[in-house]
């Protein structure tokens, strides 16, 4: 078992291999790694993995999700994600298992819309013990609209590797000089707009329009590209530094977004002491904080972009000042050791915090192990089955057990009820034309028997004792077994609590708060907020009268339960028949 994972969504084997022959910049997750003594799983491993799961994963939910299996199969004390698309469905699966890594990660577009319902169904963020973000609005939205602690978020610069990306040799025997513009990059650049700004420029611009981490559509292909514009491709890292060390310029045109796009050619032109025109977006504006080597103009605007390159290229002494600035940002807060010591520091305090923090459990399904989730979603799916039979089920009903359900009138079932009927079987019948309703948050204990031939209603909040039975009908007159009795509605109030083996008969009315007590059996109105009981059932008191007149009361010769209605309730119906 590894003590600390590290899942890259990229060929590592293949970057490593470039890296040891002196082909590729140093890379983050290679030095993090080589910093914690951490393992790397990666779609290297992805491709050469056996095994059905892994297979289907990979066939049916991408090479991302089948990476995060790998990882969760590793069991790591430690897991560090560089991406959300790995990090969301490795903290799916930690939900079998009680026991799940630290988990750590970069967030790069948590806020994305389509990740929401994902997150937040299944609580992911109570799986993520520390997100790293470029931008502010991340660590915003990772706050306030996915609930995370804000001592779990931490922003950090994005950076440049100082060591490879380098300005020219200033003691080179011919050093080459700067000449022309470039401009690198694929994702969600606006190479439209500066097509536009550089059409009829007196310089050459070098243009670099791939990308191996970008997706998108390539925007030059057909496009309609300008004399003194160059297009390149397929160039080794070592080019592209050249490329950057010879030009006077570099352009970053970029969509206005909120993602930090662009952001890894900026601090590589930096490095290169380049100065950079960058537009001026959303997304980026963390990520320059700080950095006098690049200018901003107006996304979007080809003739503001034209004139900031004029002005730098008329202004010699201008650019090497802001080349300088920009090498020495990247010197000291975008280089990569910073970087990887910055992780670092995060990893290891979410270790920390980990042994200390108490779970997070945010909705129906955060923090919850497989079978306490199974648990939870067993009696929601039992109450769709067993109560298909009511014509209207509120969300989040529960049913344990099985109830017995003959619906021949109409049955309604509120919000957030609870039917119990697995200790003894409960009962609901509407007969033809009989009415059923059962208002918000209602408990109905196992054993409950319920008959409506005109209306039985329960108000909302109620709570039924085990065994209680409800009929608004005598099914026969007294005397005449073949004859039809008589119906007339029963109403319960809000909040009313029957105790164990209560009946209530016909026509009924009970108020709101009122309470009976076990074994009552009710034949007449009871009022609001009073505590009934006895066969027939009577009014023994009010539940808001005060406990001295209470005492008062029962020391008096006349306290018996049946001049209590008397004492409090000179003025009100008697229970008695």
């Amino acid at each position: 078992m590894a003590a600390r994972l590290l899942l890259v969504p990229a060929d590592s084997e293949r970057i490593a291999a470039e890296f040891h022959a002196g082909e590729h910049p140093r890379v983050d997750f290679l030095e993090l790694a080589r910093e914690l003594d951490a393992e790397i799983l990666s779609w290297s491993h992805v491709e050469r993995a056996r095994g059905p799961v892994v297979s289907l994963l990979k066939r049916c939910a991408g090479r991302n999700v089948a990476l995060a299996w790998l990882g969760f199969r590793r069991k790591a004390a430690t897991v560090f994600c560089t991406a959300e698309n790995v990090a969301m469905p490795l903290a799916l699966m930690s939900r079998v298992s009680r026991r799940r890594p630290t988990h750590v990660l970069i967030g790069h577009m948590l806020s994305a819309s389509k990740k929401q319902p994902f997150l937040k169904l299944f609580g992911l963020p109570s799986r993520m013990d520390a997100v790293v973000a470029y931008t502010t609005m991340q660590t915003e939205h990772c706050e306030h609209r996915l609930g995370m602690p804000a001592d779990t978020l931490h922003r950090i610069h994005f950076h440049a590797d100082e060591q490879f990306f380098t300005p020219p040799d200033p003691l080179a025997i011919a050093p080459r000089p700067r000449e022309g513009l470039v401009s690198v990059g694929r994702e969600l650049r606006d190479y439209p707009t500066l097509m536009q700004a550089v059409q009829g420029l007196d310089a050459p611009l070098t243009l670099v329009g791939g990308s191996p981490w970008s997706r998108r559509k390539d925007q030059l292909a057909g496009a309609d590209v300008p004399e003194n514009v160059t297009l390149a491709s397929g160039l080794s890292y070592a080019e592209l530094r050249d490329l950057y060390r010879g030009a006077d310029l570099a352009v970053v045109p970029l969509l206005d977004v909120d993602s930090p796009a662009g952001v890894t050619s900026i601090f590589e032109a930096l490095a290169c002491g380049t100065p950079v025109i960058v537009s001026d977006t959303t997304g980026i504006a963390d990520s320059l904080e700080g950095c006098d080597g690049v200018l901003r103009v107006p996304s979007g605007d080809p003739v503001a972009l034209r004139q900031a390159i004029d002005s730098l290229l008329a202004d010699a002494p201008r650019r090497a000042a802001m080349g300088r600035a920009g090498r020495a940002a990247v010197e000291s807060e975008r280089g990569l050791d910073l970087f990887v010591a910055r992780l670092r520091a995060v990893i290891e305090r979410a270790e920390q915090a980990r042994l200390t923090r108490s779970p997070r459990r945010r909705g129906l399904f955060a923090g919850r192990s497989f079978n306490e989730l199974l648990g939870a979603v067993r009696p929601l799916l039992a109450a769709r089955w067993h109560l298909r039979a009511w014509q209207q089920v509120g969300r989040r009903a529960r049913v344990y057990g099985k109830p017995r359900v003959v619906n021949g009138g109409h049955m309604s079932l509120g919000e957030r009820c609870t039917l119990f009927s697995n200790t003894a079987t409960s009962e609901y019948a509407t007969h033809p034309g009989g009415r059923l309703h059962v208002g918000d948050g209602v408990f109905l204990n196992y054993g409950v028997s319920i008959s409506a031939h005109e209306l039985v209603k329960i108000g909302a909040g109620s709570q039924i004792g085990s065994h209680a039975i409800l009929m608004d009908n005598d099914y026969h007159k007294p005397g005449a077994l073949d004859e039809p009795g008589e119906s007339a509605p029963i109403v319960l109030g809000e909040r009313v609590w029957l105790g164990v083996r209560v009946t209530v008969l016909k026509g009924v009315t009970i108020g709101d708060d009122a309470v009976i007590a076990a074994g009552s059996v009710v034949t007449k109105d009871v009022p609001a907020r009073c505590l009934a009981g006895g066969v027939p059932a009577k009014l023994l008191r009010r539940l808001d009268e005060p406990a001295r007149q209470r005492a008062a009361s029962s020391s008096s010769p006349e306290s018996s339960p049946a001049h209590a209605y008397e004492l409090d309730f000179a003025n009100g119906p008697s229970l008695e028949a």
